[in-house]
């Protein structure tokens, strides 16, 4: 009866075959597997094969997102009106080498202005030209500089309305200009003091090719003093287009001194200060 009591009592029907054993070391192992970060199968991407429209002969090539650059278009601009100069020099460099180093004498807007010399004429309506195209590239990186809106109509680009306004208000001046000289009888005064506009504006146009090309290609730091060399450039012959009118009309007999102040002080010196007093206030 007591070796009856030592078998040992079975308390559960459960089998031993149903028993699962515990393994410490492949459960550790599973969590390391866990754990690793899963490593994706790299795709090789097809050669791209450009060809001479710049597509790619590969179809399944697949499409990305690219950042678009919203001043893209002033860099092929500026590379065009460069060559424009490029062009307009290579057909008349004794032209333009004359008109440069003869300009500040007292006959040469006189001698550009006779019928002989279309040459003359010419060669400074391609390089106005040139000002034209280059001039609204740089009053927009003024007025993205100072966080000025250029855009004022909505349907058209911001260059193209830069390059109407500035067009029509070179104009408007020149033809007021002549007007004036043939109210006051001064027509030769008035087509010299023409002449002198027209000259600085070429001379600022082919300058202001490098100067908005370093504004977009070079540093941040760098591209501020560029762009207010530009500015500064603008001033200087804008200020010398000035003294070659003063100087005309006080060469001349016909014109009086009195009407001559009026004019300056009425459509040149007075318009700067608006412009001034007016970036001054949005500023």
């Amino acid at each position: 009866m007591f070796q009856d009591s030592l078998q040992p009592v079975v308390t559960s029907n459960v089998s031993t075959d149903s028993i699962v054993l515990f393994d410490s070391t492949a459960a550790a192992s599973a969590n390391r597997q866990a754990s690793k970060p899963k490593v994706e199968a790299k795709v090789e991407e097809p050669e791209i094969l450009p060809n001479f429209f710049f597509t790619t002969y590969t179809k399944d090539f697949r499409p990305r997102l690219r950042k678009t650059d919203v001043e893209a278009w002033i860099l092929p601009l500026l590379l065009g009106a460069f060559f424009l100069a490029a062009i307009v020099n290579t057909l008349f460099p004794k032209t333009i080498r004359n008109i440069l180093m003869n300009f500040l004498k007292r006959d040469a807007f006189r001698k550009i202005r006779e019928e002989d010399n279309l040459l003359y004429r010419r060669t400074l309506a391609l390089m106005l030209l040139i000002f034209l195209v280059v001039s609204p590239v740089f009053i927009y990186q003024v007025a993205g500089y100072f966080k000025l809106s250029t855009a004022f109509l909505p349907f058209m680009p911001a260059y193209w309305q830069l390059f109407l306004i500035g067009a029509g208000i070179l104009g408007f001046k020149l033809f007021t200009i002549q007007l004036l000289g043939y109210l006051f009888n001064c027509i030769v005064e008035a087509g010299q003091y023409i002449t002198g506009i027209i000259l600085m504006n070429c001379l600022l146009g082919v300058l202001f090719i490098p100067v908005s090309l370093g504004i977009k290609i070079s540093a941040t730091e760098i591209s501020g003093y560029l762009l207010m060399g530009g500015i500064g450039l603008f001033c200087l012959f804008y200020f010398v287009s000035l003294l070659i009118g003063i100087g005309a009309g006080i060469r001349s007999e016909a014109l009086s001194k009195f009407h001559l102040i009026l004019y300056f002080c009425t459509l040149e010196i007075l318009p700067v200060f608006l412009i001034i007093k007016t970036v001054r206030n949005i500023l």
